[in-house]
C-alpha cells in the first residue's frame, strides 16, 4: 500500500484494529459511546430558558446563568457558544452571526461610504459618528 500511496496509506496497526472490528460484527467506523456521563443538560428547553435570561438582561454572566439554572459552568458556556452562537462584546452577549437584514444594511452603508469615498476621498469621514449606548 504504501507503494501505491504513499504518505497518506493506513498503517499496519491500524488495518488490523479495523479487521478486528470488523470480524467482532461492527458496520461502521464510527467512535463507539465512551463511558462517563451522558449529557441530558442540554435540551431545547434548557437553551431556551438560556436564550430567555440573554434576552431579559444583555450583561448577564455565565456564572450567574450557571447558579440560576443549576447548570455547570461548561454546559452554559457551550449552550452559549456553540447552540445560541453568542459571544461577550463590550460585557454584553451579541449573537455572533448577522441576520439577513443587518448584513444588508451593512453591505449598502460600506457601499454609500465607497461612493461617498470615490466622490469626495477622505472629506466626508470627519461627518461619520461612531458610538454605542452606553
Amino acid at each position: 500500500m504504501k507503494a501505491v500511496y504513499g504518505e497518506y496509506s493506513l498503517s499496519r496497526s491500524t488495518v488490523v484494529e479495523w479487521l478486528k472490528r470488523f470480524l467482532e460484527g461492527r458496520e461502521l467506523m464510527d467512535d463507539g459511546a465512551r463511558p462517563g456521563q451522558a449529557n441530558r443538560v442540554i435540551t431545547p428547553e434548557m437553551i431556551a430558558e438560556v436564550h430567555d435570561l440573554v434576552l431579559n438582561n444583555r450583561r448577564v454572566t455565565v456564572d450567574e446563568i450557571h447558579r440560576l439554572l443549576g447548570i455547570s459552568v461548561g454546559t452554559t458556556h457551550t449552550i452559549m457558544h456553540q447552540h445560541l452562537k453568542f459571544r461577550k462584546i463590550c460585557a454584553q452577549w451579541v449573537p455572533h452571526q448577522l441576520t439577513a437584514e443587518q448584513r444588508n444594511n451593512q453591505m449598502a452603508l460600506s457601499l454609500s461610504h465607497l461612493q461617498r469615498y470615490h466622490e469626495e476621498e477622505y472629506g466626508f469621514l470627519p461627518h461619520i459618528v461612531t458610538g454605542d449606548k452606553t
